[in-house]
């Protein structure tokens, strides 16, 4: 029988544990039996004796199985995700030019709550403080003194944060080069990210990202 529809206590509400307890069962219910295949967002706070509850932009998504499980790999009802989140890799072995900013592609995300990012561009969905994280590795070349690796994080287009791995001297042997940057940002809704590279090797030529596992990360949290 299907569950009647479920009014969440209001913000702020002081609660006798025994209606908490029921609250949470019928919530349960209601997120394995009355919403297969579909999402809902939960946004209360709740006030437990002296103790606070808060759960804020929860989305839940349940199948048809109901099995009421909670969490990543469930048959049933499972957390998509408590936040705005990206997490994504490239293994696509993309080509940086030599001595030019460009924009990397070629990114497949494993996590995208907001289902904001399209491989290249990140499109901030909601306003507030973000953190963003980007990690690259250039393939083995030998490098020039003073040649180097670069990556660059764009909003809008503009670049808010760089890092940089360069030689002092000539390399007598080719070697991999690991780049790092990150940043704290106030962002608005529609915003755009995107991520860069630039190198500049023994020559004026192309260097590509290696193409292998988990080296090359891109990652975006709103954290306030």
């Amino acid at each position: 029988m299907a569950n009647p529809p479920l009014t969440p206590p209001p913000t702020g509400t002081t609660l006798d544990w025994r209606i908490f307890r029921d609250w949470l069962y019928r919530l349960w219910r209601w997120v394995t039996i009355t919403l297969p295949g579909n999402l809902t967002t939960v946004e209360q706070g709740l006030t437990f004796g002296n103790d606070a509850f808060t759960y804020s932009s929860a989305v839940f998504s349940a199948s048809a199985t109901g099995d009421g499980t909670m969490g990543a790999g469930g048959t049933g009802a499972s957390l998509v995700g408590l936040n705005v989140v990206l997490a994504a890799g490239n293994t696509s072995g993309f080509s940086v030019p030599f001595n030019v900013d460009t924009t990397i592609t070629g990114w497949t995300s494993s996590v995208d709550t907001a289902t904001a990012f399209n491989g290249t561009t990140y499109t901030i969905p909601v306003g507030g403080l973000y953190f963003i994280d980007l990690s690259l590795l250039y393939n083995t070349i030998t490098y020039v003194a003073g040649g180097y690796g670069a990556c660059r994080i764009a909003r809008n287009g503009t670049q808010v944060s760089a890092g940089l791995n360069q030689v002092g001297i000539a390399d007598t042997s080719s070697e991999y080069k690991n780049v790092h940057c990150q940043v704290l940002l106030i962002c608005k809704a529609g915003d755009t990210i995107t991520t860069l590279g630039n190198q500049n090797n023994n020559g004026a030529s192309a260097n590509t990202l290696y193409n292998g596992g988990l080296y090359n990360n891109f990652t975006i949290i709103k954290v306030g």
